[in-house]
């Protein structure tokens, strides 16, 4: 944090964001060079987890250091339960490769006879397993590279 306040971070993609605290505004510079200055309250499609971690960023950096010791113990047990599900998941996803799904043949007394239906209800739930895995590893790899402590920008 800058004596004025102000906080510049940069991720590892290259995406720069610049703001003052207590501003609404912030200043957005994304990997293709594209410069956007948006809202807190109302981000654009695709800035959002940068202003997530940014603000969390905010309130890392007031907290004291044993707060912070704290905070980050809670990340780190935080993040070995989402590593476990998404193992969990993992494990799922190879055990629906390798055994057929059972389906039923009745549902509350009718027939279920249409096995394309069945099948396409698996891929669905196992295509859907599959986006939430991915989502939990994009948000675990997406954090800040380097942040600037200070001199100005």
């Amino acid at each position: 944090i800058f004596p004025d306040k102000s906080i510049h971070i940069l991720f590892r993609d290259r995406t720069t964001v610049d703001f003052r605290m207590g501003d609404e505004i912030v200043n957005i510079i994304l990997p293709n060079a594209v410069q956007r200055k948006v809202s807190f309250r109302n981000p654009q499609e695709g800035t959002q987890i940068y202003l997530k971690l940014a603000l969390d960023f905010a309130n890392w950096i007031r907290l004291s250091p044993k707060a912070r010791m704290e905070k980050q113990r809670e990340q780190e047990a935080q993040r070995r339960k989402i590593m476990s599900e998404s193992s969990q998941i993992d494990r799922l996803l190879v055990l629906m490769d390798k055994a057929p799904i059972p389906m039923p043949t009745h549902c509350d007394g009718i027939s279920i006879n249409n096995k394309d239906r069945s099948e396409n209800i698996a891929l669905d739930t196992m295509a859907e397993i599959e986006k939430l895995r991915q989502s939990i590893h994009v948000c675990l790899n997406l954090s800040p590279l380097q942040v600037s402590k200070g001199g100005g920008k």
